[in-house]
């Protein structure tokens, strides 16, 4: 006990003081104090302040890298041990909360939680400052300038009034002046907000600080008002000039890009790579020059390379999610890159790099819980530390579910117990994650595993000479196809503009039971326009047997099977020239994701589990399905050895008792999407769903 004590101390002091000696953060700072907190909850080492700190510092570090729920979740711990009597203190941790909120579009809450600081009368100056500061740039984020423009002026007015340029009086008022050009730029007024951006960075360089993230972001800016202002070579020495200063690259080449094996989790140099990627496009707009759009690319191929980074430190899909959001507009901006450069050259190397890119904005959160799910199958079954984790996550989802089934009475006190119990299940939940983190060496291997093969090397193990992958990209303004076979390589397809019309006027069909016997001309023709449309008939050979289909956005509504290769005179439905009848269709979130269940089979006895509830005399008002019966034989007459429960044998209650015992599960039932929140989707079952 006396050694634990001591190392728990050991590891506050290195965390705290490599802190203050390096003024950053880093993975080891983070690590180093998470186990000295490990260490204090088994043996009470810590003081209360240090506590605090070590949970703010934790709350910094995870704002920064962009993990925004375990952020949150540190500076919720921090001011559960405030004293709330010093609301300079509170003011803090209200400040750095509202940063995060900001940080996942919650501007609302942010907004509140800092004017109920502000009202506070006794605040230290540089706290009121940041408290105004913070709160301009939720506004902003509102559009609410006006607000935002007089709120970063009270910011500004307070600093005037203090006399001592101390490093944190300078750090301030280079931030105060960032936001204060940020402002400017949103009104349209470059000039004068590239003027208070040097401003800024000189205050900024008095701190004796010239690298780092703040200094980058401030940079960042700069440039941005510059290319508001069309000055886009100047632009561009300014973001490059912001990559210097959080990694190694020349700052006077902006055609230098970072060395891979370089770039870390930080999203710095993903916004400034992003910001040279868009202005490097506007620059060949100008001239015409390929060299312009080939950087652009090699900055988004950086992107991707820091953001997978990034997604594998995030604790949470939550977080995940959030960047993912982000990565999807990156993905069609570099796509349509990827098509230009493919017009331009024809080298089939671009829709390669089209491929990848449409890739990477696929399924992450799902080929991580697939790596989760191979992992524990293997090797954590019987992982009690594991299975906690696995245990609170579930018991989170379903207080979430619970939540917003009761978002309607927010007042009422079942809300009020659901979201106590959603805080304490959080809190459990992040501790739990860290010990498991800080336990686990080989889960912390195969989960933190970065995969480096690419998506070409991923497909060709899915493929053989009958097999055809036809992976959609549904943009905001374009949208893409990308047909991958082992004779033809990738084909890269830009859809026309008759591709959401066709597919909409195709799926409306599935919507009404009767439509497409009351219309079966009508169904006939929007099937082959849509089949034409995504150009299967044109690039796929007649060898092709079988077709793995990659859906996305919109495209996730049509059934492929359904479609039609070609018209018949006969128009009865049952004539009907059915994909299905040439093709053996599949589907798949990613290749990833597919590759990686192809690669990592759970399967040691392909025990089978079927369900089918058949409704046949309409129990919970559900049409009866009587074919599901035959449906169950069928799979009988090849798997003697499987469970089946039918009719009222196939409750939600068996589903649960047996559900761990299956190797592959089938459930012949209704089934609802909720496609506005999710949290209404369900699977019915004889007795519930």
């Amino acid at each position: 006990t006396f050694s634990k004590k001591i190392i728990t101390k050991a590891l506050y002091s290195w965390a705290r003081q490599s802190f203050r000696n390096e003024g950053r953060l880093d993975d080891s700072v983070a690590i180093f104090f998470e186990s000295a907190i490990e260490f204090h909850k088994k043996n009470n080492v810590l003081l209360l302040n240090e506590q605090i700190y070590a949970y703010k510092i934790l709350g910094i570090y995870y704002n920064q890298i962009g993990d925004i729920k375990k952020s949150l979740g540190y500076y919720n711990l921090e001011y559960t041990f405030l004293d709330t009597l010093n609301k300079n203190w509170v003011a803090t941790n209200t400040i750095n909360r509202a940063i995060a909120l900001n940080e996942i579009g919650n501007y609302d809450s942010a907004v509140k939680i800092i004017k109920s600081s502000l009202i506070y009368s006794k605040l230290q100056p540089l706290i009121r400052v940041d408290l105004y500061s913070t709160l301009s740039m939720a506004q902003t984020a509102k559009k609410l300038y006006k607000d935002a423009f007089l709120n970063i002026t009270n910011a500004g007015e307070i600093l005037d009034t203090i006399a001592k340029a101390t490093k944190s009086v300078e750090e301030k008022k280079a931030q105060a002046l960032k936001q204060k050009g940020i402002l400017e730029r949103i009104y349209n007024t470059n000039d004068i907000s590239i003027k208070t951006l040097i401003q800024s960075i000189k205050h900024y360089k008095a701190t004796g600080t010239n690298s780092g993230r703040d200094i980058a972001k401030i940079y960042i800016e700069l440039g941005k008002s510059y290319h508001a202002n069309l000055q886009y070579d100047t632009a561009l020495k300014y973001y490059q000039i912001a990559l210097q200063k959080v990694i190694k690259v020349d700052s006077a080449d902006c055609f230098f890009m970072p060395i891979k094996t370089q770039l870390y989790a930080e999203n710095t140099i993903m916004e400034a790579l992003d910001a040279k990627a868009i202005t490097l496009e506007k620059m060949y707009a100008q001239n015409q020059q390929k060299k312009y759009l080939q950087t652009a690319i090699q900055c988004y191929d950086m992107i991707a390379v820091v953001e997978k980074q990034l997604l594998q430190n995030f604790s949470y899909d939550e977080s995940r999610l959030i960047l993912l959001k982000e990565n999807r507009i990156r993905s069609e901006r570099a796509i349509a890159i990827c098509y230009k450069l493919f017009l331009l050259t024809g080298n089939n190397y671009w829709s390669q790099q089209g491929f990848q890119f449409a890739e990477n904005s696929k399924a992450f959160v799902l080929l991580e819980s697939i790596k989760r799910n191979i992992q524990s199958n293997s090797g954590f079954q019987n992982d009690t530390l594991y299975q906690k984790v696995q245990a609170l996550q579930t018991r989170l989802s379903y207080t979430d579910r619970k939540l917003f089934e009761n978002s309607d009475t927010k007042k009422d006190s079942t809300y009020k117990v659901l979201l106590n119990a959603k805080s304490k299940l959080n809190e459990q939940l992040l501790w739990a994650n860290n010990e498991l983190k800080l336990s686990s060496n080989s889960y912390n291997t195969f989960t933190n595993k970065i995969d480096t093969a690419n998506v070409i090397e991923k497909a060709t193990t899915l493929l053989n000479d009958k097999t055809a992958i036809v992976e959609f990209f549904t943009g905001d303004s374009s949208n893409y196809i990308f047909m991958f076979t082992k004779e033809s390589g990738v084909v890269f397809l830009k859809v026309q503009q008759s591709f959401l019309p066709n597919l909409i006027s195709y799926v409306s069909f599935f919507t009404d039971k009767n439509k497409i016997n009351n219309a079966p001309a009508d169904y006939q023709h929007a099937a082959f326009n849509f089949y034409n449309e995504i150009g299967l008939a044109k690039n796929l050979s007649s060898n092709i047997s079988s077709l793995v289909v990659i859906t996305d956005g919109s495209v996730n509504y049509v059934p492929f099977e359904s479609l039609v290769t070609e018209k018949v005179k006969d128009l009865s439905p049952r004539s009907f020239s059915y994909l299905l009848f040439t093709k053996q269709i599949s589907y798949g979130y990613s290749v990833a994701t597919l590759a990686a269940q192809s690669t990592h089979t759970t399967l040691s006895s392909n025990r089978i589990i079927c369900y089918a509830p058949v409704f046949a005399k309409g129990e919970q008002g559900k049409q009866p399905l009587l074919n599901s019966i035959n449906e169950l034989d069928a799979i009988k007459a090849t798997n003697a050895d499987g469970e089946y429960f039918l009719k009222n044998a196939a409750t939600l209650a068996q589903f649960k008792n047996n559900i761990e015992k299956a190797d592959i599960i089938h459930i012949a039932t209704h089934a609802n999407a909720d496609t506005s929140s999710g949290m209404q989707s369900s699977i019915h079952f004889f007795d519930s769903s």
